[in-house]
Order: C-alpha cells, then structure tokens, then sequence
C-alpha cells in the first residue's frame, strides 16, 4: 500500500501539476486573450476615439475653416461691397460735381445771356431814347412861330421830311434835292422886292461866283448871297419856288444872259404870272446843274506859312 501510495502519489502530484499547469497556462491564455482581446479593443476604441476625435476635430477644424472661410468671404464681400458703395458715391459725387459744374456753367451762360439781354436792351432803350429824342427833336414844336416861318417848316417837312437838326430859332435840312442845305429862321426879315414879304427861308447850292459878277448880284437882290471861300450861293426867301426863281436870274446875271435891270424886271414879270395862275418854268427848278469842287481858298499874299504864323502867334502869346 505503501508503494502503491509511493507510485500513486506522485503521479497525482504530478497530474495535479500538470493540470495545474495547464489551467495555469489556460488562464495565462485566458489573461493574455483577454489581455489582447482588451488591448484590441481598447485600441479598436482608441481608434475609434480617435477617429471620432479626429473626425470631430476635423468636423470642427472643417466648421471653423467654413466658418473662417465664411468670414474671409463675407469680409471680401463687405470690401466689394463698400468698395462698390465708395465707387458709386465717388461716381455719384462726380456725377454731382459734373452736374454742379454743368449748372454753374448754365448760370454762367444765363448770366452771359442775361447780361447780353440787359446790354441789347439798355442799347435799344438807348436807342429807343435817343431816336424819341430825335423825334422829338426832329418835330420841333413851332406853334409859337410867326405865321409864315411855320408854313415855310409845313412846306419843307412835306416834300423833304423832318429836318436833320434844330436850334432854339432855326430848322436846317441837309443835301436835300438840288440844295446842299435849307434852313427856316423863327426870325423873319422883311423885304419889299418885288412885293412886301418876309424872309425866313434860305436855300443853298455849290456855285462859284465869279469876283466880277460879285457887285452885281449884290445890286440884283439884297437876299442873294454867295461865300466864295465855301464856294456857294444862297437865296432866302418866304417860299422855295421864289428861291428857285432868284438864283434863276443870278444865274443868268453871272452868265451874261441877263443885265441886272433884265433880271430885276424879270423878277416882278415872273411873280405876277404865277400869281394869275401861270407854272413859270425859273419857279419850279433850277435851270442850271450846280456844281461841285466850287470851294475857294484864295491866294496867300503874305509868303508866310500856317506854320510860321502859328509859331508867331504862341511866341507872342508867352511874351
């Protein structure tokens, strides 16, 4: 028994070893499963903690750069826009400033106009006054005229107009018909040849009187009158038919056609036979074309010149 203790006994040890053994070995496998099994999982979860970190981080990495993005754009947006704002106000201000300048060059231009229009109105106002002055002027108010001076004014006005000027006694037209000037005098001579009248009408022409007729154009008509040194010859009278006829026979005095007896005689012959209802042709015109150039200076006897008698003249004014 002994023995078989001896024999039994150690194989039990040694079974109980080996099983011990081997559940050691079983549960060292089971730990290192587990182990493993556990290392794997916690690395499974670890990864898929780190892949959920990752992806949320990268989820949030991708919202923020979204999200950085988004500001970034609407920055740039906000830029153009503000940019796109500044331009349309700098184009609305320039629009404005061209506007303004167009305006102010409008009020200029009106200003000009205006200022254009005022002067052309001041001028036709001017004008205006001066031609009602000139009307005024040219009808002279002669109510307060003798009888005959304002029918001899009535008489020129109708065939020749308003006169070209006027003094407080005098009317004169000038270059009017055959005359170089006709003037009617407030002031009236009498004169009794041929009849009794009253002169106030003197009518001019360009004629050159001869020295030797001078005398007796002087004898023929005390209202004929010449100034040889202007080169006319004036006739004044009450009408222009008598001045037509004086010069008329002045003429014929100076041409030799007529004595100055002939023409006095034919002076008072011619003024009856109008008077009865005749038309003598020596009272409707001139029978003769006056002429021009009829000036004469006359000849200088001193032998000084205009030069010297002036410098004469302020020499002896200083002394």
């Amino acid at each position: 028994m002994k023995k078989i203790a001896t024999l039994i006994i150690p194989g039990l040890l040694i079974g109980l070893g080996n099983l011990f053994a081997q559940n050691s070995m079983q549960k060292d496998s089971s730990m290192h499963n587990n182990m493993q099994r556990d290392s794997m999982t916690n690395a499974k979860n670890s990864m898929r903690s780190d892949g959920m970190m990752s992806s949320k981080n990268n989820m949030k990495h991708g919202d923020s750069m979204t999200l950085h993005n988004g500001m970034h754009n609407d920055s740039l947006m906000a830029t153009a826009n503000k940019m796109r704002q500044e331009d349309m106000m700098t184009g609305d201000n320039k629009m404005m400033d061209n506007k303004m300048m167009d305006n102010k060059m409008m009020d200029s231009k009106k200003m000009d106009n205006k200022m254009m229009d005022d002067r052309m109105t001041n001028s036709k106002m001017t004008d205006n006054k001066m031609t009602d002055n000139k009307s005024k002027m040219m009808n002279a108010d002669v109510s307060n005229w003798p009888e005959a001076s304002a029918m001899a004014v009535e008489e020129i006005t109708a065939k020749y107009g308003k006169p070209d000027g006027i003094t407080t006694d005098e009317l004169f037209w000038l270059k009017k018909g055959v005359w170089k000037k006709i003037c009617v005098s407030k002031m009236e001579s009498t004169h009794n040849f041929p009849i009794a009248h009253t002169d106030m009408m003197q009518t001019t022409i360009s004629y050159n009187v001869p020295a030797d007729k001078m005398d007796d154009l002087g004898k023929f008509d005390g209202s004929v009158t010449f100034d040889r040194t202007q080169g006319t010859m004036s006739a004044r009278c009450d009408k222009e038919a008598n001045n037509f006829l004086a010069l008329n026979l002045a003429h014929d005095i100076i041409t030799n056609k007529k004595t100055v007896a002939q023409a006095r005689k034919a002076y008072g012959d011619i003024i009856k036979l109008k008077m009865k209802g005749g038309n003598p042709l020596y009272m409707a015109k001139l029978t003769f074309t006056p002429k021009s150039n009829t000036a004469d200076p006359d000849t200088n006897t001193t032998g000084l010149t205009k030069d010297q008698v002036t410098k004469a003249i302020t020499q002896n004014t200083k002394n």
